[in-house]
């Protein structure tokens, strides 16, 4: 149910829905992988549907359906917040919820750089590729090599780009007292009664849940 309606709410809010759905596909296969490891644990119960290489469990089915639509429900909340927000307002929101300075700024940071390490591996890999790196007549062992030197190089990149752009910030007057965050606005009459509202419907979510689970 919670699936069902952030789903409606991002497709309809956003701009880039095939961004959306691409990352949602991840989400979804581990959400796969989830509930297939539960239906083949026999911690639930001893209960044997069928065997497919294992014997699958009918309470592994059940809390494996739970579990996986639960992940699904978490990724979905969470790609509805990235579509939504920008990063600035995803950090002080964060802020507002007492989280430490030293977290938000360094959070903030990996953020801003997880994009630029993953352009550098693209240009690397693009290069390596290009002088047939990854050809069809190399082992598996090989590209394997091939990507482990790639790695290395990346990491030594990684670790020149961090001590220039910490010199550029001390440079700048950089402290751990900067604020790197957005101000949010107070809240208005209305935005009080639509937290209210959207508490109301996820207790009883919740609520239609654990009665449900306890039927099973």
């Amino acid at each position: 149910m919670v699936f069902v309606v952030v789903f409606s709410i991002t497709l309809y809010g956003i701009t880039s829905r095939k961004n959306y759905l691409q990352m949602l596909t991840f989400g979804s296969l581990a959400a796969l992988f989830i509930f297939i490891v539960q239906c083949y644990s026999s911690a639930y119960g001893s209960t044997v549907v069928f065997t497919v290489i294992w014997p699958i469990y009918a309470q592994g089915i059940a809390s494996g359906w739970l579990y996986a639509t639960r992940a699904l429900a978490c990724i979905s909340i969470l790609l509805l917040l990235v579509e939504s927000k920008t990063q600035l307002e995803l950090t002080q929101a964060l802020r507002w919820f007492k989280m430490p300075r030293e977290m938000t700024n360094v959070m903030s940071l990996m953020i801003r750089y997880v994009s630029v390490i993953s352009e550098e591996f693209v240009k690397m890999f693009h290069a390596q590729q290009s002088r047939l790196g990854f050809s069809s007549r190399l082992s598996w062992i090989k590209k394997l090599q091939n990507l482990g030197i790639i790695a290395g190089m990346l990491l030594i990149r990684s670790y020149d780009r961090s001590f220039r752009v910490e010199k550029s910030m001390m440079a700048r007057g950089y402290t751990q007292n900067s604020e790197i965050c957005i101000t949010f606005k107070q809240f208005a009459k209305k935005d009080y009664i639509a937290t209210a509202l959207v508490g109301l419907v996820l207790v009883g979510i919740i609520l239609t849940g654990v009665v449900g689970w306890a039927q099973l």
